[in-house]
């Protein structure tokens, strides 16, 4: 699985440990609560199904934590950041600009 052809082909990716009908961790759980609550589109790619996939995407992000989100090409970060944002509006104000673009 070639990670540029996933994260050019979604406006936002998330990269977790489990589907997100049933997330394998509390901190992938976090990220798809965020973005449902938000009610945006999303790609969500279980790491768990492709072996070798969690180093490939630490080196590639390098960061070292899943889940790791993706928005409009662009490594945002992981639950911390995006908790962070999304309590601070700024994770909707980019979500809005590129949702209505």
């Amino acid at each position: 699985m070639n990670i540029d052809n996933i994260i050019n082909n979604y406006a936002i990716v998330i990269f977790i440990k489990g589907e997100a009908s049933n997330p394998k961790c509390i901190y992938s759980v976090k990220v798809i609560d965020i973005l449902n609550e938000l009610n945006v589109p999303y790609k969500a790619i279980n790491i768990l199904c492709s072996p070798g996939m969690k180093e490939e995407l630490k080196t590639y992000s390098n960061w070292p934590t899943i889940p790791q989100i993706y928005i409009d090409g662009e490594f945002i970060g992981g639950v911390d950041i995006i908790t962070e944002m999304y309590y601070k509006k700024e994770l909707q104000e980019i979500l809005e600009v590129l949702l209505n673009s």
